[in-house]
């Protein structure tokens, strides 16, 4: 994310960033997202913990969310209060993330 590597995010490093996460979840079908989710689904047992959830994000462009936002969003999508998700609740958490995105999009006019 940070281009200049000057250990500081300025505007045009977080404006690329969100423009590719929001391109990204649109080019993948329900069939990638699935297969990205199980790729790290290291115990195969068709759920990922936190830190997988994470890995995933960034391996889909969703690096510019905090990790505070990002325990959030697990959180309210980890139903059963368990610590981990599965593939559908993954998705609905990039439901919900690709919605900030829009929202995003929609309060700077210049992302799409």
């Amino acid at each position: 994310v940070d281009s200049n590597s000057d250990g500081e995010i300025d505007f045009g490093d977080f404006e690329r960033s969100v423009r590719r996460a929001y391109k990204a979840s649109y080019r993948l079908s329900d069939k990638e997202l699935a297969q990205h989710f199980h790729l790290k689904d290291k115990d195969n047992d068709e759920l990922v913990n936190c830190d997988e959830f994470r890995q995933l994000l960034h391996d889909l462009g969703y690096d510019n969310f905090s990790t505070v936002q990002v325990d959030r969003i697990f959180q309210q999508v980890d139903v059963g209060k368990k610590g981990k998700i599965n593939c559908k609740e993954f998705s609905k958490a990039l439901r919900l993330l690709t919605a900030s995105l829009e929202w995003l999009k929609g309060g700077s006019g210049n992302l799409g």
